[in-house]
């Protein structure tokens, strides 16, 4: 094998690990954006839970499921958007909802505890 080759090698070696290394910061570059979109999501549609604007809070929990669905940032934030929009759905007297989501909230986080509270 001749020395040109090798540096060959070498330099695609190199190619690839800069596209993994770049591709992975913007893999956590999304995550972490996506996670404090959601810690806004969160706060946002909390108060307007606490205000009594319960539509625009369901609307933007579905919002969110329906945008980024339960996968975006594991099965842990997906289960407590469920959660808090039931909580939303049972002020709501939507008890079949509210039992639908709660339902989706265990199966993906079983360790959750609100979601059996409510």
């Amino acid at each position: 094998i001749s020395k040109a080759c090798c540096r060959a090698a070498e330099a695609k070696h190199k190619d690839l690990e800069d596209k993994t290394k770049k591709d992975k910061l913007a893999q956590n570059t999304r995550k972490e954006s996506l996670e404090r979109l959601l810690g806004l999501l969160k706060s946002a549609a909390g108060k307007l839970y606490a205000k009594g604007d319960l539509d625009t809070a369901n609307h933007m929990y579905t919002s969110w499921l329906e945008t980024y669905g339960e996968s975006t940032l594991g099965d842990g934030a997906a289960a407590v958007i469920y959660t808090n929009r039931a909580a939303v759905a049972m002020m709501r007297k939507h008890y079949e909802r509210a039992a639908s989501d709660c339902a989706s909230a265990i199966a993906l986080s079983p360790s959750l505890v609100k979601p059996y509270l409510r």
